[in-house]
């Protein structure tokens, strides 16, 4: 059965802030760099896919071994 695992990183501090990133690049792409909503949303895509593929993925790795 899937276990949900709310703190792939081992520390609180860094998941809650990868956990942020994918919002904080969808909130301010718009705000900072005044670029057009489905812009940013695919910039927000890309950095979620991204975060997955790195750091999820890694710490799974790590624990699976």
């Amino acid at each position: 059965m899937w276990q949900q695992d709310y703190d792939p990183l081992g520390n609180a501090v860094l998941s809650t802030l990868c956990a942020g990133l994918p919002i904080a690049v969808l909130m301010g792409v718009p705000g900072i760099f005044r670029l057009r909503v489905h812009l940013a949303v695919l910039l927000g895509l890309a950095a979620s896919l991204s975060e997955d593929c790195t750091v999820c993925r890694q710490a799974r790795a790590a624990r699976i071994s």
